[in-house]
C-alpha cells in the first residue's frame, strides 16, 4: 500500500505498488495509484523500490509489466526505469503493451 505523507504529518492512502506472478514463468511489477496522487512521482519512486527488491531478493532473470496501449505516462515511466518494450501481448482478455527487464549486473544470482 502506498501512502502519501501531508504537511501536517497525515497519510493519505494513494494506492498500491508492488510484484505478482505473472504466468507461471514470470513475476510482474505494476503500480496503481489513484488519479489525484499522480505526476507526484510516487510511481516511479515505489516502482524502483519493487525492482530492487525483487531484484535483490528472489531469483528472477527479469521482470515484466503490462500496460494499456493508452496509458502514454505509464509508458514513459517504463522506459525511464530500465525496461524494454518487447511487443503486445493479451492478459486477462485485455490486450496491453509487454515491457521486460532483464536482471542488471549488480543482481547478479
Amino acid at each position: 500500500m502506498l501512502y502519501l505523507r501531508e504537511p501536517n504529518g497525515d497519510l493519505t492512502f494513494v494506492g498500491r505498488a508492488g510484484l505478482r506472478r505473472y504466468d507461471e514463468n514470470d513475476v510482474e511489477v505494476g503500480v496503481c495509484l489513484f488519479g489525484f496522487s499522480s505526476g507526484k512521482g510516487i510511481a516511479g519512486e515505489s516502482l524502483g523500490a519493487a525492482i530492487e527488491f525483487g531484484f535483490r531478493r528472489l531469483p528472477l532473470r527479469r521482470l515484466v509489466c503490462v500496460v494499456r496501449p493508452t496509458n502514454i505516462r505509464s509508458q514513459k515511466a517504463m522506459l525511464r526505469l530500465g525496461f524494454s518494450f518487447a511487443g503486445m501481448t493479451e492478459h486477462l482478455g485485455a490486450v496491453f503493451r509487454f515491457y521486460e527487464m532483464q536482471r542488471p549486473g549488480k543482481f547478479a544470482l
